[in-house]
């Protein structure tokens, strides 16, 4: 009998130990940054901050789960704002550049405001003209703010513009080569920096150019239903 009452007894105290756990974590839980794996929280009042939140004169911006976000544009009351590789918001007017988490050695460019704020859409920049994903795909995929970097995109007004290495945008008319990861692909330049896409007739011979402006060459494509050829020229062998 004396056995059971204090296995009774044992089992109490480990119940009201266990009880006492989350007691004892919450108040073991010190205000301030904290990192878990490869992210960064910080506490206050014993919670983790959501939002933005000043810290030592810094803004910084985490996500409903407390994240700290880095290296990348966040969108809060109708304007972008540039979070650098610290967390803390760039407040730089000018030209502004942060690691590209998606390719390795590359950089994300925007340019910034005053109080930090993302240009979006087009700026022309020291007699350059630049776009900045605004809203939609591109801007959810690559960055609201973030100045286009590869040879074609989609604007705004639904055309599409060729851009140079350096971002700038293309405005040499006719026939232009643009490099990307080591390829050359050529396009067929209209005014305004905008490419020209489907079918196109130059020099008597025709040409293909497909919906993101890069001429077809050497392969075939089913295009309104017949099959046609291109040879390494890009030109069409079978009008």
């Amino acid at each position: 009998m004396m056995r059971v009452k204090k296995i009774s007894a044992m089992i109490l105290t480990v119940i009201m130990m266990v009880s006492m756990i989350p007691a004892m974590v919450f108040a073991a839980q010190k205000d301030g940054w904290k990192q878990s794996g490869s992210y960064w929280y910080f506490y206050e009042n014993g919670k983790k901050v959501t939002g933005w939140k000043q810290i030592d004169k810094k803004w910084y911006f985490f996500s409903d789960t407390g994240s700290m976000i880095a290296n990348e544009s966040v969108m809060t009351g109708g304007k972008a704002y540039l979070l650098g590789s610290s967390g803390a918001m760039v407040t730089k007017k000018g030209w502004a550049k942060v690691k590209d988490s998606s390719t390795p050695d590359r950089y994300a460019w925007f340019y910034l405001k005053s109080g930090g704020v993302c240009t979006t859409g087009w700026k022309k920049i020291d007699g350059k003209w630049y776009f900045f994903y605004d809203v939609g795909y591109y801007a959810e995929y690559y960055g609201i703010g973030r100045m286009v970097d590869v040879p074609t995109a989609q604007c705004d007004d639904g055309k599409v513009y060729a851009f140079n290495g350096n971002g700038s945008l293309v405005t040499k008319t006719g026939w232009v080569s643009l490099k990307w990861h080591g390829d050359t692909y050529w396009f067929y330049m209209k005014k305004g920096g905008v490419c020209t896409l489907g079918w196109k007739k130059i020099g008597g011979k025709w040409y293909y150019f497909d919906s993101h402006g890069p001429m077809l060459s050497n392969t075939t494509r089913v295009i309104d239903g017949k099959n046609y050829k291109f040879n390494k020229s890009g030109v069409c062998t079978n009008p």
